[in-house]
């Protein structure tokens, strides 16, 4: 066939490239790298939020202990706010409240998924400077803060 129908020019042209077998290391391909992973971990940094959603939080959920309802006697109402209504509060056994202490206890009217998220990211976050976050309940929205 002639060339014009098969384009041999560009068959050509082709393999008169010079061929590459193996990474480049060019100085913009390493200024474009370090830009992109200093983007991706400066604060707040999505790395280390991608790494906080899908690594710590599942394993914290697998050996973090759960509570119940029934496991928190409800004591003297503390306070009420918009979002909810704080009481003191205890844990119903009697070994484990000797242990536990007090803890706080949020009822919370809205955005209680979105605390009890919040609650969980700042205790793996930066978890000497609050109080510890002990569980949440999805279903009924309470929240439990350690004194």
């Amino acid at each position: 066939m002639p060339c014009t129908v098969m384009a041999c020019g560009d068959v050509i042209y082709r393999s008169t490239l010079p061929h590459n077998d193996g990474l480049t290391i060019t100085a913009p391909g390493v200024a474009l790298a370090l830009a992109a992973a200093s983007y991706l971990w400066a604060t707040p940094g999505v790395a280390p939020g991608f790494f906080d959603m899908f690594v710590l939080a599942f394993a914290e959920r697998l050996f973090r202990p759960t509570f119940r309802k029934d496991d928190f006697v409800p004591g003297k109402k503390l306070g009420e706010g918009a979002f909810g209504v704080v009481y003191k509060a205890s844990l119903a056994d009697p070994k484990a409240a000797e242990k536990q202490g007090d803890v706080v206890v949020k009822k919370a009217t809205e955005y209680g998924a979105v605390e009890i998220w919040m609650n969980e990211r700042v205790r793996r976050a930066c978890a000497s400077s609050c109080a510890d976050f002990l569980y949440g309940f999805r279903e009924v929205y309470i929240l439990s803060i350690q004194c």
